[in-house]
């Protein structure tokens, strides 16, 4: 994947799964996570802004992290975002940093 700043290898992680848990509960097991907050310029609640540091400055006005899922024969946007999001066991989950792109909640 590539993140701001040059190209980064992509990183994956297993997540024990249970009960309940959504998509933002299996990206929080193990990576650190910045969520965007509402701002007189728009809402970013629950916008993934940051992940693990990247991108060092997060702005929700001109990037932000998109959520996919495997369906099984491909990768999957998820409009509905990864606090409202329930995998069931065994499903992959991804994600990727769209720099110059804004997707405020709420469009």
């Amino acid at each position: 994947g590539a993140g701001r700043g040059g190209t980064r290898a992509p990183r994956s992680a297993c997540v024990p799964w249970r009960s309940g848990m959504t998509g933002a509960d299996i990206l929080g097991a193990k990576f650190d996570v910045v969520y965007g907050q509402p701002t007189p310029a728009g809402n970013y609640a629950g916008m993934v802004v940051q992940i693990n540091g990247v991108p060092t400055d997060p702005n929700p006005h001109t990037a932000y992290w998109a959520y996919f899922y495997n369906t099984g024969s491909g990768w999957q946007y998820s409009g509905s975002g990864a606090l409202s999001t329930h995998p069931q066991p065994g499903t992959v989950q991804g994600w990727l940093d769209l720099p110059g792109r804004s997707a405020q909640i709420g469009d």
